[in-house]
């Protein structure tokens, strides 16, 4: 657990996603919530070490499983766009079993505990922005699109922190199965001209808005080179060929490799269906 600015914490070092928190006088707010039970009540407990404070609020930056499944592990209500309401009420037996198989050979102790899981849902929802006030801190909540139709970022203006989900990850490959190209670099953009000093990425190591950049280049990249194969009349599939050329972008590791180009394929694809269906023009 690293500490980045006064009474806010970050977790960096579980597979999948990274993980804050931020301490008021009022009560701890987290900031997306881990996956796994082990890590769930290894967080809290590493929490309880700097704060007494209960935790009063859970808030999910997208509809990732991998943010909203460790909500049910943390007895507090959840905020979030509406967006995310929208598609975590479709998490239902089906998305269960879904999680147990995938968990099952690495985290037996996870599945025991998802047996009886049940999703977690947004009790308080929004659809621009969001500002809660607790104690001195300032918790602004703001929806920017662009990864998942419902990325929020959470920004703390005085100490000048961002976390940003999966907006910004730095260092691998982003997941674009679900995103709006378009939107995304706006919303890199809109990151760009806050007054940060530190950027929480979804996944990967912290850092700032220079690393916004390579993201930013990675998107008008696979935009360019995905609408040039469309204008050809290349078919969803041909557009595939993509896939290899991406990946160099980032590093893949080894036992990785299979999954991340799938990853990728998601991306080239879903640039593909902006295009074939009118959403970008340009």
């Amino acid at each position: 657990m690293q500490r980045i600015a006064p009474d806010v914490y970050v977790e960096t070092v579980w597979p999948g996603i990274n993980v804050g928190a931020i301490i008021t006088s009022e009560g701890i707010i987290l900031v997306d919530t881990p996956l796994i039970p082990e890590e769930a009540h290894l967080w809290r407990e590493n929490l309880s070490a700097v704060s007494d404070q209960p935790i009063i609020y859970v808030i999910n930056t997208d509809f990732h499983p991998d943010r909203v499944v460790g909500n049910r592990w943390f007895n507090a209500p959840v905020i979030a766009h509406e967006g995310v309401w929208e598609k975590a009420r479709t998490y239902g037996n089906g998305f269960r079993q879904q999680l147990i198989d995938v968990l099952a050979d690495e985290c037996p102790q996870a599945v025991r505990e998802m047996v009886t899981w049940r999703v977690t849902l947004p009790q308080l929802t929004f659809t621009a922005r969001l500002t809660l006030y607790k104690g001195e801190q300032a918790v602004e909540l703001i929806h920017v699109g662009g990864a998942t139709p419902a990325s929020s970022l959470v920004y703390l203006p005085e100490v000048r922190v961002v976390f940003t989900g999966d907006t910004v990850v730095h260092g691998m490959h982003p997941l674009g199965a679900q995103a709006d190209s378009k939107q995304w670099l706006k919303a890199l953009n809109t990151i760009r001209k806050m007054r940060v000093e530190r950027i929480v990425p979804g996944r990967g190591p912290l850092g700032d808005k220079q690393d916004t950049y390579p993201l930013s280049e990675y998107i008008r990249q696979l935009r360019a080179r995905v609408r040039r194969l469309y204008l050809a009349g290349r078919s969803k599939a041909e557009a595939s060929v993509l896939v290899s050329e991406f990946l160099e972008y980032f590093p893949v590791p080894d036992d990785q490799r299979d999954t991340i180009r799938a990853r990728v394929k998601g991306s080239v694809d879903r640039v593909y269906e902006e295009m074939k269906t009118g959403q970008d023009a340009t």
